[in-house]
């Protein structure tokens, strides 16, 4: 989580959370200018929330590894086709 810190309207200091429990904290001054610049860890990291597929997500991945397979097969057997042909080729050649 990302956090901003302000004193008087101005912001003074700003934590950069990477959400792998790194982050950059940035300390400014009264102008604006940046006084100090730090790497923390130990920072929260939240756990992503669980969200199940919906009915259409489930079907959608259903269709595309029927897709998958199908198309899988196909080169297969187009590759066995081919093997075929040239095998006749060859017998009729020789």
């Amino acid at each position: 989580m990302n956090t901003s810190t302000y004193a008087n309207g101005v912001m003074v200091e700003q934590t950069i959370d990477n959400g792998d429990g790194t982050g950059t904290r940035t300390t400014y001054g009264p102008g604006g200018q940046v006084t100090g610049t730090e790497a923390v860890t130990g920072l929260p990291v939240a756990e992503p929330v669980a969200v199940p597929p919906t009915d259409a997500e489930i079907e959608a991945a259903r269709l595309s590894l029927a897709a998958a397979t199908t198309v899988s097969q196909t080169k297969a057997r187009a590759l066995a086709l081919d093997d075929l042909r040239a095998a006749q080729i060859a017998a009729i050649t020789t």
